[in-house]
């Protein structure tokens, strides 16, 4: 079966470049491919196939470090091809196969040594080959970045680190000194902003270049970190530490390790492990810190390792009215929706004043997303109405289908006092359980991968009220949709889905009464005050 994407043409080429001696290392590149599309996935049989098709063949001594190199530099090469494949039509489904053996390549056991060897293949050779090879995904890669809509502060610091990078591998593959330069990150800025997709654009950066092995992304906050007993945070930092080996490492909210006038022993514990392990893993592991910009500096003072550590920092600024209505027309593109222009004047009037609202809970991007459903949803109950159902008719949102009334950042709100921190107040242990025998849920709150809540108030023999945060994972989330009509559990598991980072709230459609256990567990801080959340442990009725 022919190749789709090291194809022969492209390999005649390539041989064409080994014979004449011209641009060795990127035409060794394309051969190699070619082998391995073929099936020689395993290096040793692929290094001697490989050795078979250079004139002249190599010499022990340099042909390993050279293979070893253009082995790894397939897979950057692989992925450049399929999506040029893939913009000339070829089938995704034809590129899937080839393409993930590429992907299993590790890259992590084939580091490539400095070359000083013959037949043509000297060390400015392989480091003109090498970044060659390395620029074409970089540069697709900032070129996203550039695409982002506002961000200009983080597109330059950004450009900046990928200038410092390249050149410090450069002067690596010379043989010359590399300053030492701390990787990890702090990421400054409200909700909605993009910090966790520029920090998963930084890991894919960070692993073109050669400097992280996998340049994956895991995602986490102090709920991830923190386990529910002193003695058991260390372990779950290390295991949630190990999973981000070779890529980037987001905590979100990091300053809730932190709580302000507090002698938090499992966010200190959580702290002192996660330094120990960035030390131990320098060469493999980024670390991305975020969140407020004041909580962030109280998080760096609160330990002399974090400020040493995280000296590289980037502001993510709000996004302005003129660039929401932007945000606003892409969603509109994503989803096949347009507007009108009284609903752009509509849109830009709505978003100023939000904008000129905003405190540091402001949603930015998420808030026009909010608007966008909104809006979406106005148009559904007008259409639906109306005999006028033609295709541009369900398309076009109108001035009088935008919301000229959100709850906006800044609106008076009415805050419970904390039904956790009332129970352990009162002497709940955190090993009894408390049972809930009627229990509605009317909403899941996403608040990490794997990680959810949802609150739910109550009135206590004090005759106070109270609210009560209750947290559980995926097996809880589980018993929830099974108890789900199959038309709410499908609309909220789509929900789910769409964005497996993004932390939000989902209504379900309709309510769902279920029985729960609980225990108390560890002290978290929110925007307002410190609270204790309760774990749901059963689902029952």
């Amino acid at each position: 079966m022919a190749n789709v994407i090291f194809t022969s043409d492209l390999v005649e080429s390539a041989r064409r470049s080994l014979r004449n001696g011209e641009a060795i290392f990127d035409a060794l590149v394309i051969v190699g491919g070619y082998h391995f599309e073929m099936g020689k996935h395993e290096f040793t049989q692929w290094r001697d196939v490989v050795t078979c098709e250079v004139p002249g063949g190599l010499k022990q001594a340099d042909r390993d470090h050279i293979l070893k190199e253009a082995y790894v530099r397939m897979r950057d090469r692989a992925y450049e091809l399929a999506r040029a494949a893939s913009t000339r039509g070829v089938p995704q489904t034809t590129l899937t196969g080839p393409l993930n053996a590429f992907m299993r390549i590790d890259r992590s056991n084939m580091r490539s040594a400095q070359v000083e060897g013959e037949h043509g293949f000297s060390s400015a050779a392989v480091v003109t080959a090498s970044a060659t090879a390395l620029q074409a995904p970089v540069e697709a890669l900032l070129s996203d970045l550039n695409a982002y809509i506002g961000l200009d502060r983080v597109k330059a610091d950004v450009n900046e680190l990928v200038n410092s990078l390249r050149v410090d591998q450069l002067r690596r593959n010379e043989g010359l000194a590399v300053p030492v330069r701390s990787r990890h990150m702090v990421f400054y800025g409200n909700p909605g902003t993009g910090k966790t997709t520029v920090a998963r654009l930084v890991a894919k950066v960070y692993e073109a270049l050669g400097f992280l092995s996998k340049g994956h992304l895991v995602a986490t906050d102090r709920a991830g970190l923190i386990g529910q007993y002193l003695g058991q945070t260390a372990p779950k930092v290390k295991e949630v530490v190990e999973s981000a080996l070779g890529g980037v490492l987001f905590i979100d909210e990091a300053y809730s390790l932190t709580p302000p006038n507090s002698h938090d022993l499992y966010g200190q514990e959580a702290i002192q492990q996660l330094i120990l392990l960035m030390e131990q893993h320098r060469d493999d592991l980024v670390v991305i810190v975020a969140g407020y910009q004041d909580e962030m500096v109280r998080f760096l003072d609160s330990n002399p390792g974090l400020r040493s550590r995280f000296t590289k920092k980037l502001l993510f600024e709000d996004y302005t009215p003129e660039q929401m209505v932007r945000i606003f027309a892409k969603i509109c593109s994503d989803e096949e929706y347009s507007f009108d222009a009284g609903a752009e004047a509509e849109l830009l009037n709505v978003f100023r004043v939000a904008y000129g609202r905003r405190d540091k809970t402001f949603g930015n991007a998420r808030f026009v997303r909010n608007c966008f459903e909104k809006a979406t949803a106005n148009l559904a109950s007008r259409i639906v109405n109306t005999s006028a159902r033609s295709r541009s008719a369900l398309m076009t949102i109108t001035e009088a289908d935008v919301p000229g009334t959100m709850e906006e950042p800044g609106e008076q709100k009415r805050f419970f006092p904390d039904l956790g921190t009332y129970l352990a107040s009162k002497g709940q242990s955190q090993k009894t359980a408390c049972i809930y025998p009627t229990f509605e849920i009317t909403h899941i709150a996403v608040v990490g991968p794997g990680q959810y809540c949802t609150t739910q108030n109550a009135t206590l023999a004090d005759g106070r009220e109270y609210c009560g945060t209750f947290d559980f994972g995926d097996d809880i989330l589980q018993q929830i949709l099974t108890r789900m009509p199959d038309e709410d559990r499908d609309a909220v598991e789509s929900d789910l889905h769409e964005d497996l980072d993004g932390v939000r709230t989902i209504p379900l459609p309709q309510a769902v009464n279920v029985g729960i256990a609980a225990r108390l567990g560890q002290p978290q801080i929110s925007l307002h005050e410190e609270f204790i959340p309760l774990v749901i442990i059963e689902v029952f009725g």
